[in-house]
């Protein structure tokens, strides 16, 4: 980045963040003067309030397409492989739609609880070591971690990966939740995906 420009200071703040003087114009602020706003677009507002950082994301998700329906029927002992199948066969924008899960051969209106039944029976299927995409980190056996061997155990392992990512997409965009914990060990980066 350079140089700050003639007239300003950087400093730390007492709770750790770094701002901005300007003592040409007797005035501070957070963003660093060497970012051009127009080309970084407006600064984010500053919270470290979770409701506030997820009504954000919220707002920013696009909207669902109307009357259309994400419709997934699946068997419970086969839940893991049928979701896998329908998933991977829709379009991100069918994703989006309202879900609705049928579990074969049961009778059921899902207006809310057969989802999260689904998310939290699918989850602990996704999470199973035993499909050997992930394994439990070497402090415990709570956490997680990506198996760096994934592609011995499962030769469709990037397939598999990218669907469960989309199911994470889902589970963010739905608002529900799934039941894992994750160990990261190190930095992962989004920036390779676009959608």
């Amino acid at each position: 980045l350079g140089e700050l420009p003639a007239g300003w200071e950087r400093r730390v703040h007492t709770d750790g963040r770094v701002f901005y003087i300007d003592h040409n114009n007797r005035r501070t602020q957070w963003e660093d003067p060497r970012f051009e706003t127009s080309i970084a677009g407006p600064a984010v507002p500053y919270s470290r309030d979770y409701k506030c950082k997820y009504e954000y994301l919220r707002s920013h998700l696009p909207k669902p397409p109307p009357n259309v329906k994400c419709e997934l029927t699946v068997r419970r002992n086969q839940l893991f492989e049928d979701s896998y199948r329908q998933i991977m066969l829709l379009s991100p924008s069918h994703l989006r739609a309202k879900l609705w899960i049928d579990f074969e051969n049961e009778t059921g209106l899902d207006y809310g609880g057969i989802a999260r039944e689904w998310f939290y029976l699918l989850s602990h299927d996704i999470f199973n070591p035993y499909y050997g995409l992930f394994e439990y980190s070497a402090t415990d056996n709570y956490t997680l971690q990506i198996n760096p061997h994934s592609g011995t155990c499962n030769p469709d392992h990037l397939s598999y990966f990218h669907f469960i990512g989309r199911v994470i997409g889902i589970a963010i965009y739905h608002g529900k939740l799934l039941d894992g914990m994750f160990s990261f060990t190190r930095e992962i980066s989004f920036s390779i995906y676009k959608k």
